[in-house]
């Protein structure tokens, strides 16, 4: 099936065409796939290499630890259905699990929430800490973790927690607009409007929609 939301596949291997296209069609139909010229040095950018899926020549790329990467040879292993089975599993076999186990930690969440919207970002830090083998796997925890972040000045953290959190569940609302915003915040204009148009491809919400759009018309305009 054709989903509203699609993860990237960035391709960064030697010999291979910008604009090489021979995917399997649920391929084409699941992700966003971009190819990198491996000879031009500004192809090489951060807006590529953020994707969710790597796929490079073994040993010219360290992934981020929100990354599902893989390495071939050269290009010609492409055409190999088993590495497009592989990605496709591996994606999917993660983000298609609904996770229906009671949250535990509901009423706790809502005691941080209220005790960040009230200013008490240290107090709530430290509850969040305790929980620092929990929040990994939770997305929710994970937002809180990154507000608080952004609440301290540390953008560059918040956007690196947030981009777990994404991991976990890449079609979360709230996920997709605290990374176009804290993109934005941090001047990192096309990975803004990446995730407020991604966000628009999966929200009926209509604050989000309003202030999606007014956010990509002012970064329109930086681009």
């Amino acid at each position: 099936m054709k989903r509203l939301f699609k993860p990237r596949i960035g391709i960064f291997v030697q010999d291979i065409a910008t604009e090489y296209d021979k995917f399997p069609d649920y391929i084409k139909d699941n992700f966003d796939i971009k190819v990198a010229n491996f000879m031009i040095k500004n192809d090489f950018s951060h807006y590529m290499f953020d994707s969710e899926i790597m796929i490079t020549e073994l040993g010219s790329f360290q992934p981020n630890p929100y990354q599902l990467h893989l390495s071939i040879l050269n290009f010609t292993e492409l055409e190999q259905e088993l590495i497009w089975q592989f990605v496709y599993d591996s994606w999917y076999g993660i983000n298609d699990n609904e996770n229906t186990k009671y949250d535990e930690y509901q009423d706790l969440k809502k005691g941080v929430a209220v005790l960040i919207n009230n200013g008490h970002i240290a107090k709530a830090g430290e509850i969040i800490a305790i929980l620092k083998d929990i929040i990994q796997y939770d997305e929710e925890w994970l937002s809180y973790l990154a507000m608080i972040q952004y609440l301290e000045n540390n953008v560059e953290s918040a956007i690196f927690v947030l981009r777990q959190a994404y991991f976990l569940s890449p079609n979360n609302q709230d996920t997709l607009y605290n990374l176009g915003f804290m993109y934005k915040v941090n001047g990192e204009i096309r990975q803004s409007i990446y995730y407020f148009e991604r966000l628009l491809k999966v929200t009926t919400n209509k604050r989000y929609i309003d202030e999606a759009n007014e956010m990509l018309t002012e970064c329109y305009h930086y681009i």
